[in-house]
């Protein structure tokens, strides 16, 4: 619910860390949003996988070059 994103999105910043939820296809409109609320809150952002097996590992990897190039992160 709301007060959980956003007791979620609290902890995060306190932690400076950065959520990117990764949702299933078959997601609710109110869990989309929830998962919105939370990646926005947080810099980060949704990704939806439709077949796990071929696009979970991509998205993870996504997430993870996004924050280290923003950031500075990681190594060349």
């Amino acid at each position: 619910d709301h007060d959980s994103i956003t007791a979620a999105i609290a902890a995060a910043v306190a932690s400076h860390s950065i959520v990117s939820p990764i949702m299933a296809g078959g997601a609710t409109v109110c869990t989309r949003a929830l998962a919105m609320e939370l990646a926005e809150g947080t810099g980060g952002q949704v990704f939806t996988s439709i077949d796990p097996a071929s696009d979970l590992a991509g998205a993870i990897r996504t997430s993870l070059f996004r924050v280290c190039s923003s950031q500075s992160l990681c190594p060349n």
